[in-house]
């Protein structure tokens, strides 16, 4: 097994941080429209 802890790509976590982002974007105006 080869360790995987901190050799994650820069890339990856872009896409995770990215995506994050897109979901609180959903989750905000989700609430926007529902209020």
């Amino acid at each position: 097994m080869m360790p995987t802890s901190g050799l994650q790509p820069p890339a990856l976590r872009t896409v995770w941080h990215s995506w994050r982002l897109y979901v609180d974007l959903c989750r905000v105006g989700a609430l926007r429209c529902r209020s």
